[in-house]
């Protein structure tokens, strides 16, 4: 799968995507929402999956998660963040509480 991952934190965003990776996804990784941003351009990728941190810089993963499902229609989100996740159930996105295991990023990416 194509897999776009939002996560302010190097350690956090490079564990991801070595997971991933491992997994045989493609994944294009950013620190921020306007990286994240010029990444799709850079790689003319159409994600099938974001993988959005709640409090990314730029305009905060929900607002970006909006604007990304009106750009890619059929997208799948996932916001990871410390607390609840009942903001992202609202509005029928999938959640990963942090701290997540490998098992967990997978079975939320591959179900």
């Amino acid at each position: 799968m194509r897999i776009l991952v939002v996560e302010a934190k190097p350690p956090v965003r490079h564990a991801i995507d070595i997971m991933l990776t491992r997994r045989q996804h493609h994944v294009i990784l950013a620190a921020s929402i306007f990286e994240a941003m010029a990444a799709l351009i850079d790689h003319d990728m159409s994600p099938e999956i974001a993988l959005l941190d709640h409090a990314v810089a730029g305009m905060g993963g929900f607002a970006y998660a909006e604007r990304l499902v009106r750009q890619f229609p059929g997208l799948r989100v996932i916001i990871m963040a410390t607390g609840g996740g009942d903001d992202a159930a609202v509005r029928g996105w999938a959640f990963l509480a942090k701290p997540f295991t490998f098992r967990e990023l997978v079975d939320a990416v591959e179900q």
